[in-house]
């Protein structure tokens, strides 16, 4: 291959026309596998994030050992790679100190690379494709990156000067990006901030001159319980999706988050126990503790973790969705909730959890004011979602243009805010 097919042909033009470089990485980092004493931050690589600590992250579910003295040292301004899902992005340089697991490579910096911008070029997507093509294995999610190939990736490099001054703009605009981008999420936050506050008050509190409220156990609500925790089955790449504590939110399921499957002839051994029905409840009992949603298809498999609930004949199974969602209900469940790391409840104290329960005819007219908030809050969610993914392209392309060489930096910086705001109103 030759070294120029890597990079866009913009970025050849800065080779050709702006007189850059191109060196083999091992001339600008070399690995090292120093170990740490098992004291340091722990630390994983994001495509999204960059270097951050692991605790940092409440979706990294990958178990640390118990032995943290075998994990690898990283210095600030070391390269460190996911040889498993280089192909994926998870290729960062660390901003801090700490030690990642055997899984990753890292690499400290030689003469003639500015840390910062090493740290953009590497993370832009003509790299990410180069990673895919050098990473191997039987499918998705089990690749190894080519430490060899890795070696002698081609780095793009103008002079030392030209790299910080680089990073310096790259620094300053994605700072005010990312800036954006908090302000978009607050927004996001905030919306279900009061979806959460009107859920509180509606089931906490139904009103007393729409009929009476009886207090009643969780089994009396939800008197039919599946508990699908045991042995985890055989999963293939196509057939049933099988969902597990992943695909279940705050009040709806998420089928993208985690895509798995049983085979379609181990279906019903499978969900022997009791198959799926809408309207059921489903409720993750740990890892997350306490996410409920409704069931909103019938052909799906349940995985460990799960418990699928049946209401009650008198019971709005939405309604009651919507009071597990409550301050009430989830404050009930964490004070019978035990472990150290990992929250769990365990079965036996299901029936301890107490909700109210006006009549039929309130449950209804409840349910059907918070569906109705929900929507709207959905509704903006999906607004500032598209928002946010517009922002993020735009990001990542202000990042490639500069690191090759289609902005000239050293120039009066552009007002990139600006500009991706007059964007999302021409979006609009």
């Amino acid at each position: 291959m030759s070294e120029l097919q890597l990079f866009a042909p913009n970025a050849m033009r800065a080779v050709e026309h702006r007189g850059w470089g191109v060196r083999p990485l091992k001339f600008l980092f070399r690995r090292g596998k120093e170990l740490g004493e098992g004291s340091e931050t722990l630390l994983s690589v994001y495509r999204d994030h960059g270097v951050v600590p692991k605790d940092s992250r409440d979706d990294n579910h990958n178990r640390a050992s118990d032995d943290l003295t075998k994990y690898q040292l990283v210095r600030r301004g070391d390269l460190v790679v996911n040889k498993m899902k280089a192909w994926q992005g998870s290729v960062a340089v660390s901003s801090l100190d700490g030690i990642v697991s055997p899984a990753y490579f890292v690499y400290s910096p030689l003469a003639g690379i500015e840390n910062r911008y090493a740290h953009y070029l590497l993370r832009t997507r003509d790299y990410f494709r180069f990673y895919s093509a050098i990473s191997v294995g039987v499918r998705p999610g089990q690749w190894d990156l080519d430490p060899v190939a890795f070696d002698r990736m081609p780095v793009l490099l103008p002079s030392l000067r030209e790299q910080r001054q680089i990073a310096d703009y790259l620094d300053h605009e994605t700072t005010e990006i990312d800036a954006f981008i908090a302000d978009l999420n607050a927004l996001t936050a905030l919306a279900n901030t009061r979806l959460v506050a009107q859920i509180d008050r509606l089931t906490a509190q139904p009103s007393s001159t729409d009929g009476s409220t009886d207090t009643v156990p969780l089994s009396r609500a939800l008197p039919e319980r599946v508990d699908y925790r045991g042995a985890t089955p055989t999963k293939v790449d196509y057939g049933v999706q099988l969902l597990t504590a992943r695909n279940v939110k705050m009040g709806w399921i998420d089928y993208e988050t985690s895509r798995e499957f049983v085979a379609e002839d181990d279906y019903a051994a499978v969900m022997s126990r009791g198959l799926p029905r809408r309207g059921d409840i489903l409720f993750t009992m740990e890892a997350p503790l306490g996410n409920v949603a409704l069931v909103d298809r019938e052909r799906v498999a349940l995985a460990q973790r799960l418990v699928k609930f049946r209401s009650a004949p008198d019971v709005d199974p939405q309604f009651l969705c919507f009071a597990m969602q409550s301050a009430a209900f989830q404050n009930q469940l964490r004070s019978f909730a035990t472990g150290s790391t990992v929250l769990g409840i365990k079965a036996s104290k299901l029936s301890q959890l107490r909700f109210n329960v006006p009549i039929m005819e309130t449950q209804l007219r409840i349910a059907g004011l918070l569906r109705e908030a929900q929507e709207r809050s959905d509704l903006l969610g999906a607004d500032i979602g598209a928002a946010i993914a517009l922002v993020k392209e735009r990001r990542a392309a202000l990042i490639t243009a500069a690191v090759t060489g289609q902005i000239d930096v050293a120039a009066k910086r552009t007002p990139v805010v600006d500009s991706i705001q007059s964007a999302l109103e021409e979006a609009r």
